[in-house]
């Protein structure tokens, strides 16, 4: 009798462990595919970063060569100003704009 009660309890005690070792696996797969989930969210996010960084430097340098046309253009205004009125003061003394 008493051997019949441990057969039974050991059998009980084998059907929880086996089904609490279906949920863990249920479990283990899930997370399994979260983590698949997530490092491809983050390749993702990592690449994102990659092309805007290498947009905000090319961004940067178009920049650069703007600021640097923009000064020559001034600097050849500037240069033209000082031309027509040195033409101006030159052939009419009285229209110079000093």
């Amino acid at each position: 009798m008493q051997l019949i009660r441990k057969d039974e309890q050991h059998k009980k005690s084998m059907t929880i462990a086996s089904s609490q070792m279906v949920a863990l696996k249920k479990e283990i797969v899930e997370i399994q595919s979260k983590l698949s989930i997530n490092e491809k969210e983050t390749s993702l996010y990592k690449q994102k970063c990659i092309d805007i960084s290498a947009l905000l430097e090319t961004s940067y340098d178009q920049h650069e060569e703007d600021q640097a046309k923009i000064l020559k253009l001034s600097e050849n205004v500037r240069d033209l100003i000082c031309t027509i009125y040195g033409i101006i003061d030159l052939q009419f003394p009285c229209y110079a704009l000093s």
